[in-house]
């Protein structure tokens, strides 16, 4: 059966890179109108639909025809997310199948960045925090750490909300910027910070807390991004930190996490599960109904000697993808305990797939759990609902999130959720970030295919330029 689905695959291939095959109503080729850029667009078009038509786990709903309208590549693989119909939702649950620039993907699958390592978040109207710095960024050489209040950018002190487009444009849109801010004995510092590349270091933090006759874990990571090599030995040195401390409990803060590669992700995992579950399933990879024989199994292979009952998750709206599989891959095996907010709901994968300068991404493979659960579209909500302390640095134990879980590790807490009013402050400052600060990160539960496999897709459709 795969040999006859991959000779039409071949084929469509073959139709696509040579002559068009999609019958478009705003076809002008015949007329001679088109140039040859826009030929060779239309050709980039057709091997990106027939390779969705085969991998995407929505290929059934697909229609055959498409428009060459779209102004580029994403806007294209972006159109295809309209036909993720799913059985027991109103709409299209697909959010994120996509397309970028080779050179693009090449920096952020790498963890490289070009700015100023930071990033912002309201407390209040006109109350703007560093909300996060990354550790290898050029913000963090000027000495500058979560929980510190901006209070004035470029010479400027209006920086409430009112004015949040010119606050993000200086620090989003910028190669330099100049700030104001107060740390937390209220000192004043005024830095001037040039965006610069940099490799990204996604471990924030990672601690070891006594409180209350407990021990406590407490490690903060950001993405499953970057050097994979390098984060996996970093996965062995912070949890092999964490048993020689003889930790009872451990907090995992994903808050930022949105996810990158399900290699890192499953590593993780293996230091989570208790003794005693190898060879059980760990997680499962469902791919399309042409490909249902590339379906994938990992089992428990338990790494490290930590021992553990109950997991504290730290998470929000921008917990995505990999670190949200981590989660539900764990419930099997652990009592997970979510503190913050609602995560972003990505059940799903991809792989890059090269078309042309391009990469494409539409959404191929569902994760599943060992009990089979795994349709999480809607996301996880908390089981304790947390505003995102940003008036605090990392391992504060006054931070909001960090310190509802370790309340309810020591039973200091009354173990309930926060009060109306914070309710209401949690829903004010995500719409707030929502709206303007947060930037589309599409890049979380990717996978990395074998070469067989590889080799598999790029005979079966290849683009000719």
């Amino acid at each position: 059966m795969r040999k006859l689905i991959l000779l039409a695959f071949l084929y469509l291939a073959v139709t696509a890179c040579s002559k068009k095959s999609n019958p478009d109503p705003d076809d002008d080729n015949n007329n001679g109108n088109l140039t040859a850029e826009q030929i060779r667009f239309r050709k980039i078009i057709d091997t990106s639909a027939a390779y969705s038509h085969q991998l995407y786990l929505w290929t059934s709903k697909l229609p055959e025809n498409y428009s060459y309208s779209h102004n580029d590549l994403n806007s294209f693989m972006r159109w295809i997310r309209n036909y993720s119909i799913e059985p027991g939702f109103s709409g299209p649950v697909d959010r994120w199948s996509f397309a970028v620039v080779k050179s693009e993907w090449d920096n952020v699958s790498g963890g490289i960045a070009g700015d100023f390592g930071l990033d912002i978040f309201y407390l209040s109207n006109n109350d703007l925090r560093i909300r996060n710095i990354d550790r290898n960024g050029p913000a963090a050489t000027k000495g500058l750490k979560r929980g510190y209040r901006i209070t004035e950018i470029n010479g400027s002190t209006n920086v409430a909300y009112s004015n949040v487009n010119a606050v993000v444009n200086a620090i989003y849109n910028s190669s330099s910027v100049n700030l104001k801010v107060v740390d937390e004995l209220s000192n004043t510092t005024t830095v001037s910070i040039s965006a610069a590349t940099y490799t990204q270091n996604p471990f924030a933090l990672d601690s070891v807390y006594s409180i209350n006759g407990k021990k406590i874990g407490y490690l903060v990571y950001n993405s499953f991004l970057g050097d994979t090599t390098q984060a996996m030995n970093k996965f062995a040195t912070v949890f092999n930190k964490f048993a020689n401390e003889n930790i009872d409990n451990l907090v995992i803060d994903f808050r930022y996490n949105g996810g990158g590669y399900t290699k890192l992700s499953n590593d993780l995992l293996q230091y989570l599960v208790p003794s005693g579950h190898n060879g059980e399933v760990l997680t499962k990879d469902i791919f399309s109904e042409y490909f249902r024989d590339w379906d994938t199994t990992v089992a428990v292979k338990k790494k490290g000697s930590l021992n553990l009952t109950d997991l504290y998750v730290i998470t929000g709206a921008n917990t995505a993808s990999a670190s949200e599989a981590v989660i539900n891959s764990i419930k099997p095996y652990l009592n997970v305990k979510l503190i913050g907010d609602t995560t972003h709901g990505k059940p799903v994968g991809y792989f890059a797939v090269s078309v042309a300068d391009y990469y494409i991404f539409p959404v191929s493979i569902r994760t599943i759990n060992k009990a089979g659960s795994g349709n999480y579209f809607d996301g996880f909500a908390p089981n304790y609902l947390a505003y995102d302390g940003v008036d605090y640095n990392w391992g504060n134990v006054n931070e909001n999130c960090f310190k509802k879980a370790i309340e309810l590790i020591t039973g200091s807490g009354s173990g309930t959720r926060v009060n109306n009013a914070d309710q209401a402050r949690i829903a004010a400052n995500m719409n707030l970030f929502n709206q303007k600060l947060s930037k589309e990160n599409p890049y979380g539960n990717v996978r990395e295919l074998d070469n067989n496999k590889l080799q598999q897709l790029r005979s079966a459709i290849e683009i000719k330029q």
